[in-house]
């Protein structure tokens, strides 16, 4: 860990970069839902049309957890207080979509975690603000795996270990100095307990000078789609590590679960470089962009130790 500090208001910018991008590349990814590979033109296309970006449901699930985690300031941020403490009230409404949420049959995050049944994508997302807790990778990971229960997927648990260190090792990373790529993916695969899992995600690091076409047929899902879309946002954000919107426009390219991939990679990608790389455009097709803000702006306090922010030298670190 080195002795460089981050401002609040730099980490204000990057945990703001990391919600909004969230949010874009999920909407962005939306349309291509069930397309095996997105054309490079329609893509486009989406990214520059005018229609409002929507936030989906596992983006709503992530503001509610970022809300949740805020709500931890001025106590220990452990697995007790960060995941496992009971939510007030349950799922009801989200107003932005203007429909009901799926509903959970008791609060989430309780004491018993996330409940069985909980589709992918709404676990996969709810950890990226977990990334945004002023810990080391180390414990970011015990975080997750209390969150996510044994009842589910070991697989799960550890796609999210990865997802919620990526955020944390781009957030705390130096914009100065480009990413180390291979150190990156390496670090990454060190913390989780999949053995597959790090095959994969070490193997992107060396994938990063390949078109979104050849990516997707290198990394074609096996058994489990959590072998690709996990994987798949590292990549992007590797191949585009300071440009959040070639990041976006990369991962919605994969296909097999964009909106996912999209929405993950643009976490990384915005927990590195902030929001203010994001096309204005995106900003304003952005449906419920200030609460998003709002949320994020409630986080960082969170996010932030005695007025100050330590960086941590990468995901390896401890």
């Amino acid at each position: 860990m080195t002795d460089v500090w981050m401002t609040p208001d730099r980490a204000r910018l990057r945990v703001r970069g990391c919600l909004l991008t969230a949010a874009c590349g999920y909407a962005l990814g939306m349309p291509f839902a069930g397309q095996e590979r997105p054309d490079g033109d329609d893509v486009d296309a989406v990214a520059r049309a005018g229609d409002p970006l929507p936030i989906g449901q596992p983006v709503a699930v992530m503001l509610k957890h970022a809300r949740h985690l805020a709500g931890t300031e001025g106590r220990p941020v452990d697995a007790v207080t960060a995941i496992a403490e009971r939510w007030v009230g349950r799922w009801e409404r989200d107003d932005a979509r203007g429909g009901p949420l799926r509903p959970h049959v008791r609060p989430w995050p309780g004491p018993e975690g996330i409940p069985a049944g909980t589709p992918l994508d709404d676990i996969l997302l709810a950890m990226v603000p977990v990334g945004l807790l002023p810990l080391p990778p180390a414990q970011v990971a015990a975080i997750v795996r209390t969150g996510i229960p044994d009842g589910h997927d070991p697989i799960v648990r550890e796609a999210a270990v990865v997802l919620a260190c990526a955020v944390a090792a781009a957030f705390t990373s130096d914009t100065a100095s480009p990413v180390d790529r291979p150190a990156f993916g390496s670090g990454l695969a060190r913390l989780t307990t999949d053995n597959r899992l790090a095959e994969r995600v070490a193997a992107v690091t060396a994938l990063g000078s390949l078109t979104a076409d050849d990516l997707a047929r290198r990394m074609a899902p096996a058994e489990n789609p959590l072998m690709f879309l996990v994987p798949a946002a590292v990549a992007a954000f590797l191949r585009h590590p300071d440009n959040p919107a070639a990041v976006v426009r990369y991962a919605v390219s994969l296909g097999a679960g964009s909106a996912t991939v999209a929405g993950m990679a643009g976490a990384i990608a915005g927990a590195r470089c902030g929001g203010t790389l994001l096309p204005a455009p995106w900003l304003r097709r952005l449906q419920d962009r200030d609460r998003i803000t709002e949320v994020a702006d409630a986080l960082t306090p969170a996010r932030s130790t005695n007025l100050g922010l330590r960086q941590h030298g990468g995901p390896g670190a401890h």
